[in-house]
């Protein structure tokens, strides 16, 4: 759906083709994915250009051009894939994001580690809170990480996914009172708290954390593990069109990945 913005194209053996921009809804109206790019023939009658029949459906799999196929990029941007980021390099990926204009150097790469300073700057603030996130690119995805994190009074650290300041999820190990939890916090719209409000919470034990968002469409799910456990389910089925453009507004879709934050006096 949300079709538009085409530009032509004419291979070097006559054939048109158009890109443009569109989205894939997981129902009507609702998708976190945001505009994607999409790849159809084109063919011209009566000197006007048709890229579909009117009323016809984008289709989501289509022949390719009778072009050389590029080199796989270092990192796949479509169809189904599964990417591991070891945090090993000198510096982030131009894949990963931050929300404005950094302030300061509040994260850094060592040892195969990405290490946040947490920070009053939350992901409702409107502000650059200590965040850095790729795209999510499928309806239905997994984002998970491992987190070694010992939270002082007020902290909180873990994954975010997030589509606009109004409109996020967290899944953070936080304090507790001199203990440490995890808790799903969600901010569902502007007359939500810029802090959320928490919607599951456990106690977890010392050590190592794993953390895992699933997206199911318009489902979300949260899971946690110690370092080497199972997985166990903190909340299901949350409501994923939170995360839906219909509902937050923007074009861009959500981003998820780590988060970590502290609490104001």
């Amino acid at each position: 759906t949300s079709a538009g913005h085409a530009k032509f194209v004419q291979t070097p053996a006559g054939d048109w083709w158009a890109t443009f921009l569109a989205t894939r809804p997981y129902a009507v109206e609702r998708y976190a994915t945001g505009r994607e790019t999409f790849l159809l023939p084109v063919t011209w009658k009566d000197g006007w250009p048709v890229i579909l029949e009117p009323g016809k459906p984008i289709p989501t799999v289509a022949p390719r051009p009778n072009l050389p196929r590029d080199p796989a990029p270092p990192i796949p941007n479509s169809g189904p894939f599964t990417v591991m980021e070891e945090f090993d390099g000198k510096a982030l990926g131009l894949n990963w994001m931050r929300m404005r204009n950094p302030e300061g150097m509040w994260h850094r790469l060592a040892g195969g580690s990405l290490y946040l300073t947490p920070r009053s700057q939350g992901l409702g603030d409107v502000a650059n809170p200590s965040f850095v996130a790729r795209r999510q690119q499928h309806m239905n995805m997994e984002a998970s990480t491992r987190l070694r994190f010992e939270p002082g009074a007020g902290e909180a650290a873990g994954l975010a996914i997030i589509q606009r300041d109004e409109y996020w999820y967290a899944l953070l190990v936080a304090d507790a009172g001199g203990k440490r939890e995890v808790r799903v916090v969600v901010r569902d719209g502007a007359e939500t708290p810029a802090a959320g409000r928490v919607l599951a919470s456990a106690p977890v034990p010392a050590g190592d954390i794993r953390l895992r968002m699933v997206a199911e469409g318009g489902k979300m799910h949260f899971d946690w593990a110690g370092a080497n456990g199972d997985w166990k389910r903190l909340l299901s089925d949350a409501d994923g069109t939170v995360l839906s453009t219909w509902r937050a507004r923007g074009f861009v879709g959500a981003m998820v990945g780590p988060y970590a934050v502290k609490a104001r006096p």
